[in-house]
Parts: C-alpha cells; structure tokens; sequence
C-alpha cells in the first residue's frame, strides 16, 4: 500500500476521532506528497524522503508530536556499528581500496540502503575504512 493510501486511511480515522491536531498533520502531508506527484518525473522525490524531510523539520522546531507521526512511517536507521559492518563488507566485496573508490561505495550503499542510514556518518566511516 503505498504512503498516499495510509495517510488517506488516517486522515479518515483522524477524522471520526476528531483529533484536530493529527488532522492538520496529515493534510499537510497529503498535500506534500500530492505537489510531489505534479513535479516533472526528473524532479520528484522519494515518498520516504519527503516524510524524512518533514521528521527532520519537526525535530528542529522540537515539535515530538509530528516526530513521533512521522517516525512511524519512515525505515529504522542502522545503528553506526551495523552500518560500519555493512561498509567493511561492500568494501571487501568490491576489492575497493582508496578515496578514488567512495564514490562507488556510497553509490553501492544508496542503492541497497537508502534511507536507512544517517549521509555524514556513511561518508565518514567509508573515509576511515578506504
């Protein structure tokens, strides 16, 4: 099902409950992915991305109602040990063995993982291990 159709299905049942503040939440979301869905195809975004997007705006206004909304819908995040675990392994498997080789083993990790890692710590830990 995808992330449209579940926020459809809570708003209804936000909806029934009237719970105001949920309400307005969903309809600024629904209304996020629906602009995303009118963007050229070159231009669009992930559905998980844009809910990402949201929990990190939430989390800098310090808004724990919208982060935990929000956190329900997204992947969880690799802890740094298993992410470390996971680089090590791309790196081996790909015989990688220099800087001339991060971006081959970000690009590996963004296809496999996307979403489930926090950028800066990936870069940092494929920088110590190459």
């Amino acid at each position: 099902m995808s992330l449209q159709k579940q926020f459809k299905d809570e708003m209804i049942i936000a909806m029934k409950s009237k719970d105001s503040e949920k309400l307005s939440l969903i309809r600024v979301i629904i209304g996020e992915l629906n602009t995303n869905e009118k963007r050229p195809d070159a231009l669009k975004i992930n559905e998980q991305e844009i809910i990402r997007k949201m929990s990190n705006n939430a989390k800098e206004m310090g808004n724990q109602y919208e982060i935990d909304f929000l956190s329900t819908y997204l992947p969880t995040m690799l802890e740094p040990k298993q992410l470390e675990t996971l680089v090590v392994g791309i790196i081996t498997k790909g015989k990688y063995s220099g800087m001339q080789d991060m971006g081959k083993v970000m690009g590996e990790l963004k296809v496999n993982h996307s979403g489930t890692y926090d950028g800066k710590l990936a870069s940092q830990i494929v920088r110590d291990n190459l």
